[in-house]
């Protein structure tokens, strides 16, 4: 009976077509979320080794905007192009945890985060 049946063109494609395998919006979110972290970790650590070489070897009083400002532009050459808020936002902590008592970050007099590395004299501060 079978044999004697008709289909319609796309039908029949579509019938004998292997279906494709669909990710789940929620395993796609993970893997995006899973590429993103690595990506974030990997500009911490250009970020890291940025303020090693720039900041210890040149002590001066730094904006936190700088240094978040570093932090996007190495996201971005890694593949990023929105960098999440929640990223900027623990900055630096992320800094503080890394750097420990090396290095200072607290408000300045209009509130704008300051970033101090440890090695930078008393003198030199005052001639800021």
């Amino acid at each position: 009976m079978a044999a004697e049946a008709s289909y319609h063109r796309t039908c029949y494609r579509d019938y004998v077509r292997p279906e494709k395998k669909q990710e789940s919006k929620k395993e796609s979110t993970r893997k995006n979320a899973k590429e993103y972290s690595s990506i974030e970790q990997k500009a911490h650590n250009l970020l890291f080794d940025y303020i090693r070489n720039e900041m210890f070897q040149n002590p001066q009083v730094t904006l936190m905007t700088e240094i978040t400002t570093k932090f996007v532009e190495y996201m971005n050459e890694l593949g990023v192009d929105k960098v999440t808020q929640q990223s900027r936002r623990y900055l630096p902590k992320k800094l503080e945890h890394e750097f420990g008592d090396s290095i200072r970050i607290f408000p300045d007099v209009n509130g704008k985060l300051i970033v101090i590395p440890d090695n930078l004299c008393i003198e030199e501060l005052v001639h800021c």
